[in-house]
């Protein structure tokens, strides 16, 4: 009987690990989808899932992206907290890297002459 919980244990921890928040890769030609798959899970995308529909995100390379949906992440039973689902936007209007320690970064664009403008 211990040995039988033991293993259970096991594998449910194995599973809560192996839960994933991507619904699919399309790989570009810089990065792995081993260095996807991993930045994707370690960063923290609250505030991106929409409630039904996958939110895309494209990186510096031509890889997409797709982020589960909230109705697909409790299918799968990815508990996500209530305040994290937006319903608004489905794609983002940035483009992503990933640094050399795994970190995502978003690029984005900057307007000089705004900038400029104050210097006087």
């Amino acid at each position: 009987m211990k040995l039988m919980l033991t293993l259970g244990f096991l594998t449910s921890v194995f599973y809560a690990q192996s839960q994933t928040i991507t619904h699919s890769l399309h790989i570009g030609n810089k990065y792995t989808n081993e260095q996807l798959t991993n930045a994707v899970n370690n960063a923290n995308w609250c505030g991106y899932i929409h409630e039904f529909e996958n939110y895309k995100i494209v990186f510096d390379d031509g890889a997409e992206v797709l982020l589960k949906s909230q109705k697909q992440a409790l299918n799968d039973g990815i508990n996500l907290k209530g305040n994290c689902i937006q319903s608004v936007k489905v794609a983002s209007k940035h483009v992503y890297s990933i640094a050399k320690n795994g970190i995502i970064v978003i690029r984005a664009e900057r307007d000089l002459k705004k900038a400029n403008s104050f210097k006087q």
